[in-house]
């Protein structure tokens, strides 16, 4: 390049960030304050990632400018942008990235308000997954219990999907109850389930754990119409 910068636009040599400038236009970032180019926040153009305050220069970040542009991208909930490209979580908000809730995009576990960044979430890009029950998300899909109403995470009854005890609204989690996963199980006869393999009774009927007679299956004597447990048997 004939450029010291090594960045030639139709003949005129262009500074990067933290170069001399007259004007904008003499910049890779377009922004020239005080006879220096400043550098780019998130979607702000560049030529290297050197020009971006933060994140990394690319082709997927623009939110104006011609088809091709690099502009910075890939910055995380918490850092400077001027539009939502710019952002790991496609969520810029009064010139912040914003962070992701249970479903949405991210780069790490950091964009995350709850849970953690991984891939089998969205179908294309990271997402924000694992989710506890009582945690926000867009997608059940998000939620360790597979339930999300409200963008909120709800918890499991018996035979309902859980990563640990609290995504249990009673019971415990455990990994005998599903057949390929950790599900709430233990439930006491009245509790609720969706599969009677939640229930200590292993009798759901109406979304209820139903009680046993007399030579049925129990945990405790609340289980049993006989009102005695004897063991795991009702007497």
């Amino acid at each position: 390049s004939d450029c010291e910068s090594g960045t030639c636009d139709e003949g005129t040599c262009l500074s990067p960030a933290g170069g001399r400038c007259v004007d904008k236009f003499g910049c890779t970032t377009l922004d020239c304050t005080n006879n220096v180019c400043q550098p780019s926040v998130g979607s702000g153009f560049c030529a290297t990632d050197a020009d971006c305050a933060v994140g990394t220069c690319r082709e997927d970040a623009c939110t104006q400018g011609s088809p091709g542009s690099l502009c910075c991208g890939q910055v995380p909930a918490g850092g400077a942008c001027v539009g939502k490209f710019g952002c790991a979580t496609l969520h810029c908000s009064d010139g912040v990235c914003q962070p992701s809730i249970g479903g949405e995009p991210c780069g790490s576990d950091a964009d995350c308000t709850a849970g953690s960044c991984i891939a089998d979430v969205c179908a294309t890009l990271l997402c924000c997954g694992q989710v506890p029950a009582g945690g926000p998300c867009v997608d059940k899909f998000a939620c360790t219990t597979l339930d999300c109403s409200g963008n909120v995470c709800q918890p499991s009854v018996g035979g309902g999907f859980c990563a640990t005890d609290t995504d249990c609204a009673v019971g415990t989690c455990v990994p005998d109850v599903c057949a390929g996963g950790l599900c709430c199980g233990h439930v006491p006869a009245g509790g609720a389930c969706v599969d009677k393999f939640g229930c200590t009774t292993i009798n759901c009927s109406g979304g209820i754990c139903q009680q046993s007679t007399a030579g049925g299956p129990c945990a405790g004597a609340g289980d049993c119409t006989t009102g005695n447990c004897n063991g795991t048997t009702c007497v």
